[in-house]
């Protein structure tokens, strides 16, 4: 996977450029012929929360081992690539725009102390959100988990040594 000239993180929130690419770590899967639609799932701490998103990394901003060292499960073995005007692309229902990838700060850690301090760990300012795959009813959900595990099949994936 080649790598992207660096970007400049933005606030929470704003929209990645459609030129930009984003990494996604998947979890371990049956065989690696093609990336499964759960690759894309919510996990539970990312269902809890207001925004439902899943985390993707800015390729230029976070190597795959700074990602890996900051991701909560980092036995991730499937690495996917992905170009946001693709993600953009893809057609929900006869509409495009519906999936959306925006700069997602990581929030503040915990110092030794107990106070809250700014999250400077290396990597960290490359984390961003995969955002709509919470849209519509639980039919609707699967089909964009489904799209996006196709874009990724045709797009770039590779399987992790760990």
């Amino acid at each position: 996977m080649g790598t992207t000239e660096s970007s400049k993180p933005g606030s929470t929130g704003e929209e990645l450029d459609c030129e930009e690419n984003v990494l996604r770590f998947g979890l371990e899967q049956s065989n690696y012929e093609r990336v499964e639609p759960a690759a894309f799932a919510l996990n539970s701490s990312e269902r809890r929360e207001d925004w439902k998103r899943i985390s993707v990394w800015e390729k230029s901003l976070t190597t795959i081992d700074h990602a890996q060292n900051l991701l909560s499960n980092p036995k991730r073995k499937l690495l996917i690539d992905l170009n946001v005007g693709d993600v953009k692309g893809i057609e929900i229902r006869g509409k495009t725009n519906v999936l959306n990838v925006k700069w997602d700060r990581l929030p503040e850690c915990i110092e030794e102390d107990g106070t809250k301090g700014e999250n400077y760990d290396p990597g960290c300012e490359g984390h961003c959100a995969l955002d709509g795959l919470y849209t519509g009813n639980k039919k609707t959900r699967k089909i964009i988990r489904k799209k996006l595990a196709d874009l990724a099949t045709d797009s770039n994936f590779e399987v992790l040594d760990t």
